[in-house]
């Protein structure tokens, strides 16, 4: 059986979390090959930060910027916490338009986080209200597949491909860099995407 909250879903998988996900979540280890150059005591949020795999890799590229890790699994958070890492502020909470002022952020990533988020296109309207007019995001996700039943099956595991989300986020930012790429024989295939306001 599949527990139907996130909070539920990941009292079981953070524990495994980082040990399975290698398998599938293509693209996150290349993501700081897309990170952009920051000044000094840059803010940056890393949305749906799961364990902190991604925010301890910020921190080592940010060392003077002041980093935030969001989650809505307080379980998930328990594992990014016990990284112990220095300047990031973990914040256990639903992603929403009133999470932070206005145009805090000089980047924000997300590593595939926006594929479980409910109502997509407000999640990307906070994005775009909370960057800096020159704010960078950086993205990575599963994109889509050809067949339904892995769909149906991976939205039982909480990832909607019907989303459209790489379409949403071309429409919706200055895209700067797209990557797609095909995952086990064509079953999936999944994007990088890199763009501002």
């Amino acid at each position: 059986m599949i527990p139907s909250s996130i909070s539920n879903y990941y009292k079981w998988h953070a524990p495994i979390y980082d040990f399975t996900r290698w398998s599938f979540l293509f693209g996150r280890s290349s993501l700081m090959h897309h990170f952009p150059l920051l000044a000094d005591n840059a803010s940056i949020l890393d949305l749906g930060c799961g364990t902190g795999a991604i925010t301890e890799v910020l921190c080592y590229s940010y060392p003077e910027s002041e980093i935030i890790g969001l989650d809505a699994s307080s379980h998930m958070l328990e594992r990014a916490k016990s990284r112990n890492l220095q300047n990031v502020s973990w914040i256990h909470q639903p992603y929403q338009s009133n999470s932070f002022d206005n145009g805090q952020f000089d980047l924000i990533t997300a590593s595939y986080s926006l594929t479980m988020m409910n109502d997509i296109e407000q999640v990307l309207h906070a994005i775009k209200m909370h960057l800096k007019p020159d704010g960078k995001l950086v993205v990575v996700d599963f994109d889509s597949t050809p067949f339904p039943q892995f769909s149906k099956w991976m939205k039982r595991n909480r990832v909607n491909f019907d989303v459209q989300l790489f379409n949403k986020l071309e429409k919706g930012f200055a895209a700067t860099s797209i990557q797609t790429q095909s995952a086990f024989g064509g079953l999936y295939s999944y994007s990088t995407f890199v763009g501002s306001k």
